[in-house]
């Protein structure tokens, strides 16, 4: 009951209204009595001298602030925030002015971190301009030794290319050397016998000229005369002696007769024996008409290849073959014979007619 009458004496009192001034003054004194509070409490929580009376001071501005008239609570309380803003912790009040200096040195430290950037800024396009100008240098030395070096693949492309032509070439040597070492080949493996023969007959012939020069020599040491250069029927040019022999023959009999005879087909290899041959067969003949007659020249081995009976080559092409000879006109023409006005004609071996050997001279000469 005391309670109720305490609060409808105080809503009487409100509707009333007290006077302003008295409000005022109640609303200081409580004010007063909290911020006292405050510092005790202050006081009691933190042993640090600054902190309490950062504490007491703000409590102070509020309670002023606080207790002025109720017209100007408005501005009072705008004020107050004012002052409570420019409180910084740990440094006490803000004065007015330093906002200003703040803002100023926020302001310096803004220009130089924008000039250091623009600093870095204007380095980084320099390196980067540097490296573009160092890049395009490196692109067109790359582009010179690109072409360098695409020259000397041509070179050595067309160096290949001729060495392959030339290789073409010598594979194609190659190939007709081997060619005609295997025909040489063949025939010498032709020639062999005929080589073996003609050997054996100039072994012959020189074995019987040795032993003539012993019997000749004996002879001489008896004191009787010496036996004719030639034997029998022959007759002497320079260093051999030549017989023509009017019997018909093939080539080879006619060779076996020869070297029973101690001899061999005459071999004219010069114009002067042939020409010796020639006036031996005309003199046998005064009227002409002499026939055929063999002696020592064949390509029996090997066709166009024209060979003495000793097997040595006939080492040029002689004036003294007839026109047009040697033709090879018949199968087998691989032996020669003195033919019409005495020159030379290719003719088939195994013909019958007469020959002509000749012998080593055994006389002085």
């Amino acid at each position: 009951m005391e309670k109720n009458s305490s609060l409808e004496t105080s809503a009487s009192g409100t509707n009333a209204g007290p006077p302003v001034a008295s409000r005022t003054e109640d609303a200081g004194e409580g004010l007063t009595a909290m911020d006292e509070n405050c510092c005790e409490e202050a006081r009691y929580a933190k042993d640090t001298g600054n902190e309490y009376e950062e504490a007491c001071a703000v409590s102070k501005l509020r309670s002023s602030a606080r207790i002025r008239a109720p017209e100007q609570s408005t501005p009072t309380e705008s004020s107050t925030d004012e002052v409570v803003g420019n409180y910084i912790p740990g440094v006490g009040m803000r004065s007015p002015g330093q906002s200003r200096v703040c803002t100023s040195a926020m302001m310096k430290t803004v220009s130089a971190l924008s000039l250091v950037l623009n600093c870095c800024l204007l380095g980084t396009v320099i390196f980067l301009a540097v490296a573009m100008s160092d890049l395009k240098l490196s692109v067109k030395w790359l582009d010179k030794k690109t072409e360098m070096n695409s020259a000397d693949l041509s070179n050595v492309a067309d160096k290949l290319q001729q060495a392959t032509k030339s290789t073409h070439g010598l594979s194609a040597s190659y190939e007709k050397h081997g060619n005609a070492l295997r025909k040489l080949a063949a025939s010498l493996a032709r020639l062999t016998d005929s080589q073996m023969s003609g050997i054996s007959d100039m072994l012959k012939m020189l074995e019987k000229a040795g032993d003539k020069t012993k019997k000749l020599q004996e002879k001489s040491d008896d004191g009787t005369d010496p036996p004719p250069p030639c034997p029998e029927g022959y007759q002497k040019y320079r260093q051999l002696c030549f017989k023509a022999f009017p019997s018909i023959q093939t080539f080879s009999d006619a060779a076996a007769a020869c070297r029973a005879d101690g001899g061999t087909l005459a071999m004219p290899r010069d114009p002067g024996t042939n020409g010796f041959l020639v006036s031996l067969i005309n003199a046998k003949y005064a009227f002409g008409g002499s026939g055929d007659y063999w002696f020592g020249l064949h390509d029996r081995n090997e066709e166009g290849k024209w060979r003495w009976l000793d097997g040595t080559a006939l080492e040029t092409r002689s004036t003294m073959w007839g026109r047009d000879q040697p033709n090879n006109l018949r199968v087998g023409e691989d032996c020669v014979v003195y033919g019409w006005k005495n020159f030379w004609y290719d003719s088939v071996c195994q013909r019958k007619v007469k020959f002509i050997c000749q012998v080593m001279s055994t006389g002085s000469y």
